[in-house]
């Protein structure tokens, strides 16, 4: 509505003129920035800025002599942290003999695997099979660009289990019979996941604690008159291992992670 006219102030000595009131400018300032925005890249991740400065121009007609303003507008525009690890569940077998991985993924309050523009940042996922046992130390590729955010994936290039033709490799699993077992050797398979985020995609985070597939042990304990094979006690390995990390040390006391939870299939058709 603009602001009203001036007027002569009598009582002041000597008379001055004043305005009454102050009209009010309102205006709503909406950038969208991204990491294009960020003019350093060579510090450390989290740490990279950009600075721009707005200017805006106000003026005020109303009077003879018009009243212009120029104020201005600084952001800092900083480039997001890096994420940390994703914290692996368990690694499960399915009834086809392949495997599917579970995880929980890292806190991120920046939304840098969903932001408007850019949908690169990712999980990695590598894989270790070791003599029944030992801790695993050799690790290869199991999935190297996982853009769901959560929370699992499945695989067939990981099984515990032999193959239908070990001639074909597209002939499916045997799941009556695990992988070495005709040469007498047992083995135990292993998944861990790493993020790689930031403005450059390229920040990995450490590794995370390995999970390990879970594998079953049936023993029959069927009491007479019953039959011995009437009744079964499972037995089964522990997702991971028991010092592993609750959670990716973000917040002390605040339990990131949920329970583990096992659930147990059936398959009655062979």
């Amino acid at each position: 509505q603009g602001n009203p006219a001036p007027f002569i102030d009598a009582t002041a000595t000597p008379p001055v003129t004043g305005v009454k009131g102050l009209g009010v400018i309102g205006v709503e300032f909406v950038w969208q920035t991204d990491c294009k925005h960020i003019q350093t890249k060579t510090g450390f991740p989290g740490t990279n800025e950009g600075i721009y400065n707005f200017v805006m121009r106000v003026s005020d007609d109303h009077c003879p002599i018009p009243g212009i303003n120029y104020p201005t507008v600084t952001v800092k525009v900083r480039d997001p942290i890096p994420l940390t690890e994703p914290i692996m569940k368990g690694v499960s077998v399915l009834l086809d003999g392949t495997t599917e991985y579970n995880w929980v993924p890292p806190l991120d309050s920046a939304r840098q695997f969903n932001p408007p523009e850019r949908r690169t940042d990712h999980f990695q996922a590598y894989s270790s099979r070791t003599t029944g046992g030992q801790a695993p130390v050799f690790w290869s590729a199991l999935n190297t660009y996982i853009t769901n955010y959560q929370q699992s994936k499945r695989t067939a290039d990981l099984t515990p289990y032999a193959l239908n033709d070990p001639f074909d490799p597209n002939s499916g699993y045997n799941i009556l019979q695990a992988g070495g077992a005709n040469q007498g050797l047992n083995f135990d398979f292993f998944v861990r996941m790493r993020t790689l985020s930031g403005c450059t995609d390229t920040n990995a985070s450490v590794w995370s604690d390995p999970a390990r597939i879970i594998e079953v042990d049936a023993t029959p304990v069927g009491v007479f008159p019953n039959p011995l094979r009437s009744t079964a006690t499972l037995n089964w390995n522990s997702a991971k291992e028991s010092n592993a990390k609750p959670y990716p040390h973000l917040v002390p006391g605040f339990t990131y992670e949920s329970p583990t939870h096992y659930y147990i299939h059936v398959n009655d058709s062979i």
